[in-house]
């Protein structure tokens, strides 16, 4: 555990599964071993395996939080927003005040959201976590989706633009505010931060590309 343990921080990632693996093998009770074993699968971008580790983990330790934080980004990731909301309300039982898990509970929320009781709860969750953090970008891109979501252009541009002021964390960004620009008729802007997404995306599956042939 303390050889996959160090592997895992300094990013030696195929030693870290090898040593982690095996102490789980040894001690299954050893769920922090777990639990740094699907963080390094991630890394190595087998999320199949580090969302199912994830999910049999917070079955055993209900009550983790950061267990359950790393499967509700994974569920996120899998688009599998009902799974990822139910994660969510979960975490909000143990901790109420925890600010980050609300923000995501909004964005799952808004992402599924299909009628405008959906729509209106997710609102009022991203809403009240923006007004007790509003620098960060990640609750402002959620609320640009639910307007985006919701046709109400006017809205969505408002809370992108803070985005891209606040810092983008997420390419996704350029692909809405983009489209939401080309809504309100502006396509100029529109084409532009089109474009760029479209820069950021191929940087990153070239990336990704180079990442796997020197992993193999």
């Amino acid at each position: 555990y303390a050889l996959g343990s160090l592997y895992e921080k300094y990013n030696y990632d195929e030693k870290a599964v090898d040593h982690l693996k095996r102490s789980v093998d040894l001690d299954p009770k050893q769920y922090q071993a777990q639990y740094l074993l699907a963080l390094t699968y991630g890394k190595l971008s087998q999320y199949d395996k580090k969302l199912e580790l994830l999910q049999k983990l917070t079955q055993t330790v209900p009550d983790n939080i950061d267990y359950l934080k790393s499967l509700g980004y994974s569920q996120l990731f899998f688009s599998k927003f009902s799974e990822a909301e139910q994660t969510y309300r979960r975490i909000i039982q143990i901790d109420p005040k925890d600010m980050e898990t609300h923000y995501l509970l909004g964005r799952s929320l808004a992402e599924e959201a299909n009628t405008p009781e959906g729509f209106a709860q997710a609102e009022k969750e991203l809403q009240m976590v923006a007004a007790k953090v509003s620098e960060n970008p990640g609750v402002h891109l959620a609320l640009g989706i639910l307007y985006f979501r919701q046709d109400k252009p006017q809205q969505a541009v408002v809370e992108l633009e803070k985005v891209v002021k606040l810092g983008v964390s997420e390419n996704k960004t350029y692909l809405y505010l983009g489209q939401t620009y080309m809504r309100l008729g502006k396509k100029e802007e529109g084409t532009k931060t089109l474009a760029e997404f479209q820069r950021i995306a191929r940087i990153n599956r070239d990336k990704g590309n180079l990442e796997n042939r020197l992993l193999n």
